[in-house]
């Protein structure tokens, strides 16, 4: 079944095939119910749909476009970059360095003595976490598939970012892989994941952040009062999974990682500047609903290959 989009906001003039996925990935139950909350709440059309998991309650798009078109789509110049792009990349480039380098620390700190690291950031944007990792001294790379972002990635930073497959780095292998909001979009994360405990070194560490979109204490919020209203455009589209906390150990678990730490809040990533009562207010929320019901809005994890230390988890 294909889709044209030419009048929605957003989305590439061109036909979308789409594809229906009726077996989990997580734990391989089939036959999943539709979930006509979700489908509102991301404003779908059809013929996309979503579903969520009668055993382990895992949701995805389902109908969704297909693997090569969400390849196509991340290649697509206007993702990133212009009036139309999903997310003002522009916007947060200077909000999410400072984000970024502290999240390198934390992966100094579990390799102690180990001075230089080799980094991949995969889905690497605009080029920000490469570079605070090559400035701090590491042998950092960046794997990114949108031609436009790794144009101003190299327009900003002298940053050369490759456009390839984690498979084209089968002769390496790292200390560090970071995806930042990475995951919720592949189509086939157990793959990705096998693909990154494969480069990693015995030992080393997997960092990933994914939204935990929809059931997080903000957005139902937001919801709640209407100050979020639905509507059909690419943002709709482009997660193809609906991570809760317990999914993402899950999956970790069953590719053969540990996890280190595991959190569904980052206080360096909440709203605090510039400092008003509002900003103040959400912080203090998203850390009690972190920590009494792991509802925060987005969901961090630390995760080790097995292998040698590092035995403590970020601080």
């Amino acid at each position: 079944m294909d889709l044209t989009l030419p009048d929605v906001e957003n989305s590439m003039d061109k036909v979308l095939k789409t594809e229906v996925i009726d077996r989990c990935v997580l734990c391989g139950a089939v036959s999943p119910r539709e979930d006509s909350r979700f489908y509102h709440l991301l404003g779908l059309r059809p013929p996309y749909g979503i579903v969520q998991c009668r055993e382990c309650g895992l949701r995805w798009l389902s109908p969704r476009p297909t693997a090569e078109d969400y390849r196509e789509l991340y290649q697509y110049e206007s993702y990133f970059t212009g009036e139309n792009a999903v997310e003002c990349y522009a916007s947060l480039a200077c909000a999410r360095r400072p984000y970024f380098a502290q999240r390198i620390r934390c992966d100094e700190r579990l390799f102690p003595g180990s001075g230089k690291l080799t980094i991949l950031d995969v889905g690497a944007a605009t080029g920000e976490f490469v570079v605070e990792a090559a400035q701090r001294g590491h042998d950092a790379h960046g794997i990114e598939l949108s031609e436009g972002a790794r144009a101003v990635a190299y327009s900003l930073y002298g940053v050369r970012l490759s456009g390839g497959e984690l498979s084209d780095y089968a002769q390496r292998s790292f200390d560090v892989i970071h995806m930042n909001h990475v995951l919720e979009h592949m189509p086939d994360p157990s793959r990705t994941l096998r693909e990154c405990y494969h480069l990693l070194r015995y030992g080393g560490v997997l960092v990933i952040e994914v939204p935990q979109q929809f059931d997080n204490v903000l957005e139902r919020i937001q919801y709640a009062f209407g100050l979020k209203r639905p509507e059909f455009n690419l943002y709709s589209l482009h997660h193809t999974y609906f991570y809760r906390a317990h999914h993402i150990r899950v999956l970790l678990d069953q590719v053969g990682f540990r996890t280190l730490q595991l959190a569904t809040a980052n206080l360096a990533r909440t709203p605090l500047w510039p400092f008003s009562l509002k900003n103040a207010v959400l912080a203090v929320l998203l850390y009690l609903s972190d920590v009494l019901s792991s509802s925060g809005n987005i969901i961090e994890v630390y995760a080790q290959k097995a292998g040698q230390p590092p035995e403590k988890a970020p601080e």
